[in-house]
């Protein structure tokens, strides 16, 4: 079944009364897939990554779309790192060895 975005955007009671609609709830969602029964609870509350996963894809809805502050779209700037990987972020290591006095 795919879900229709409701009017406003998705908070916690939008998201729960969709899975409802569908004909089930989240904790059956959750043992239906094998995983703690509380993981798509919790998703509502706090991010819980598998929980997430799950209503999405039941739900036929974009984890961007259910979670928007939690899953945006990363920026130019962080998808290109200015630095090498696995470089330390320190600016020189005489930083670490100078004596308090």
């Amino acid at each position: 079944m795919s879900a229709t975005p409701p009017a406003h955007a998705w908070d916690s009671h939008a998201i729960r009364a969709a899975v409802h609609r569908a004909g089930t709830n989240l904790t059956k969602l959750a043992r239906d897939a094998g995983v703690y029964e509380t993981a798509c609870r919790e998703a509502l509350v706090r991010p819980c990554p598998t929980g997430e996963r799950l209503i999405a894809e039941f739900l036929r809805v974009p984890l961007q779309e259910l979670w928007p502050d939690r899953y945006a779209a990363p920026s130019r700037a962080e998808s290109s790192p200015t630095r090498p990987r696995g470089t330390s972020q320190k600016p020189d290591r005489i930083a670490d060895t100078r004596r308090v006095a």
